[in-house]
């Protein structure tokens, strides 16, 4: 009976949250459900969650949530609210009353890795806000985040493993045996002395949507105090959207009708374009210049959409400047440097970017400094240190004397022949700067002979969020970004990485670099243009060249030994996600072939192929009756990228 009730809410016919006023009935009758002896947890759950998307109805309606996320927030820029004028004073009765049923449908709740549960711990850190949690502000509701993005993830992982802190480490975002409070409590805890492991060049945003149309962004950085402490900055914000949703399953709202909807057209019209084109197709069918020029028209249609939508995407979503500031804080990167080489390339085809990299010129003193000079002192000193200059004398420098010493720290490790004519111009070092020898030098490592530790950007996304390709952005052009499922992945792999070295960041060697080009032997025109340009970044950085297998499929031998090289790197480029390379099952036992703890898969991997977002989620069948795209990482130029 009581399921046969819930029906009525799920049919978007039911307006559960576009009716203003709410039909008092429509409470009553899921009171009932909530308050019967014998309905199935499941059944409470989602009886609480409906009652919890009532309240938080009547706290977006009468401005209460916005208060709770004011300095917080950020309005769609078609939104006329002002977050100025908002009221500090005015009551939160429906807020504190979404908060008491949302908590109350993740006591029956299931796992966070089923739809329902993470719908429910993103509405209630929603009615948290940024500043809930004593004497830790913020940190309940950075908690409820991270353990709503990438269960599924964390499930599989977790499963794999056989004890030890790594499995402790994803244990503690989905351990059943405690309750929701609880297991809050532990996450936090886990957020707060993950600041002993994460490295203070390492920013950590997650972003999560809200069935409602909101998106939290919650942001996690090393500090250090000024005694030297290293702590966790835990901060969060959220982008309220245009309009609500009527329905709590209708997500045709805010980010999802403005900019994942769209996006899944444009994958959709690629790979219609793309579907089962190859070389053999391209000179039978496309052998006229006209119908090559149609092919390539099209071609660039769907680029350029691509384009104004990452451009429409970031002024409408994320050029406020308090979500800027959880994603790139400006302490941390330098986002207004457009001197980049890179920054004019957009998203375009990877080759452009190899390209780009054959025809780097050689060291300019002055460009340099041009470039230097629109970086933040702490973002120079950072950099003075990952050449192991560190020091009290540091402090108390002037922004042109540290670049100075930047300038000849870059120079001296610059491989080229006229190197030699910038630093005979440039004055010595020691006449520049004679106290610079004061200045305690940190040992560099020896096997990591280019050492940079450049800022790094970390997303973690969640399941709708995942396909968007936010690197392409131009608020990232010039930073080092990368992306995980899941918060725990990060905190693993410190771990482990902790274990085997003295440190905890991860590391690659460049000259334990190997690559695999074209093994299918059908990309002629991409290994002719990749691979020299691999060759070409390998030699220009006295590295020879690097080991490499070119227009055939690798041996499992040369597999194997790429996949256990410590602190190596693994380049595929080809179709696909390299699946007739290694199979998946190869790839399974790599991971969970644990030596002391550890996995077995040691190196680094980059894979590069053209699957036009074709790419799919390994729960999702192959044969998809509905015809959804499943694509995880759109790029121009049909590439997709895991």
């Amino acid at each position: 009976e009581n399921e046969l009730k819930l029906r009525i809410f799920r049919d978007p016919g039911s307006h559960l949250l576009g009716a203003d006023p709410v039909d008092e009935s429509t409470s009553v009758m899921l009171k009932e459900i909530s308050d019967a002896k014998f309905s199935s947890g499941l059944c409470n759950a989602e009886a609480y969650y409906k009652l919890g998307l009532i309240a938080l109805s009547k706290a977006r309606d009468s401005q209460q949530l916005q208060r709770l996320w004011k300095e917080h927030m950020a309005i769609h820029l078609n939104e006329e609210c002002c977050i100025e004028d908002l009221d500090d004073s005015g009551s939160a009765h429906f807020t504190l009353e979404a908060r008491f049923y949302f908590e109350s449908a993740l006591t029956h709740a299931p796992p966070a890795s089923f739809n329902l549960t993470k719908n429910i711990l993103r509405c209630l850190a929603l009615v948290m806000g940024p500043k809930e949690g004593r004497p830790e502000p913020g940190l309940v509701t950075a908690s409820l985040i991270h353990i709503s993005v990438g269960g599924s993830a964390r499930n599989i992982v977790r499963e794999a493993l056989d004890g030890g802190k790594v499995q402790d480490s994803f244990r503690v975002f989905d351990d059943e045996s405690l309750d929701h409070h609880a297991r809050v409590d532990l996450v936090g805890l886990s957020l707060k002395n993950s600041a002993n492991l994460i490295p203070t060049n390492w920013h950590i945003s997650t972003m999560a949507t809200c069935p409602t149309g909101e998106v939290l962004i919650s942001s996690l950085r090393v500090l250090i105090n000024s005694q030297g402490e290293r702590t966790m900055d835990v901060s969060t914000a959220c982008i309220f959207p245009t309009s609500r949703a009527t329905h709590d399953d209708d997500l045709k709202i805010g980010i999802h009708a403005d900019v994942l909807i769209p996006l899944d057209g444009i994958i959709e019209r690629s790979q219609k374009q793309l579907h089962g084109m190859n070389e053999e197709v391209q000179s039978e069918q496309y052998n006229e210049e006209s119908s090559r020029r149609k092919w390539w028209e099209e071609r660039h249609s769907i680029d350029e959409d691509l384009q104004s939508l990452l451009k429409y995407s970031e002024t409408a979503y994320f050029s406020h400047n308090a979500i800027r500031q959880r994603i790139i804080p400006d302490e941390l990167f330098n986002y207004d440097d457009d001197s980049s080489e890179c920054s004019d390339l957009g998203p375009g085809n990877l080759a452009s970017r190899f390209e780009a990299a054959e025809r780097e010129p050689d060291f300019d003193r002055e460009k340099e400094r041009a470039k230097l000079t629109k970086l933040t002192v702490p973002l120079i000193k950072s950099k003075l240190a990952s050449f192991g200059i560190t020091g009290k004398d540091v402090k108390r420098m002037r922004k042109a004397e540290l670049i100075g010493i930047l300038l000849s720290e870059m120079g001296s490790n610059f491989k080229s022949e006229n190197i030699k004519e910038v630093q005979e111009e440039a004055p010595p070092i020691a006449e520049e700067y004679g106290h610079i020898a004061s200045i305690k030098r940190a040992p560099y490592p020896e096997e990591y002979p280019h050492e940079v530790e450049d800022p790094c950007a970390i997303l973690v996304l969640d399941e709708h969020l995942h396909r968007f390709p936010f690197e392409s952005m131009d608020m990232f052009s010039d930073i080092t970004v990368t992306r995980v499922p899941s918060l725990p992945f990060v905190l693993a792999t410190l771990i482990e990485t902790e274990s085997l070295h003295s440190t905890a960041t991860p590391k690659v060697d460049a000259r334990k670099v190997k690559y695999v080009l074209d093994p299918e032997s059908n990309l002629s025109e991409s290994a002719s243009t990749l691979g020299p340009a691999l060759n070409s970044i390998a030699s220009k950085n006295g590295l020879g060249e690097w080991e490499r297998v070119v227009g055939q499929i690798p041996s499992s031998e040369f597999m194997s030994q790429t996949l256990l090289e410590e602190n190596g790197l693994y380049l595929y480029c080809g179709h696909g996600g390299g699946e007739k390379v290694i199979s998946r099952s190869e790839v399974e036992e790599f991971i969970s072939g644990r030596i002391d703890g550890i996995r077995g898969c040691r190196a680094t991997i980059v894979l590069m192929g053209c699957s036009s977002g074709k790419l799919q989620s390994v729960n999702t069948p192959k044969e998809n009756p509905s015809g959804r795209v499943h694509a995880m990482h759109y790029e121009p130029e049909g590439i997709a990228a895991r």
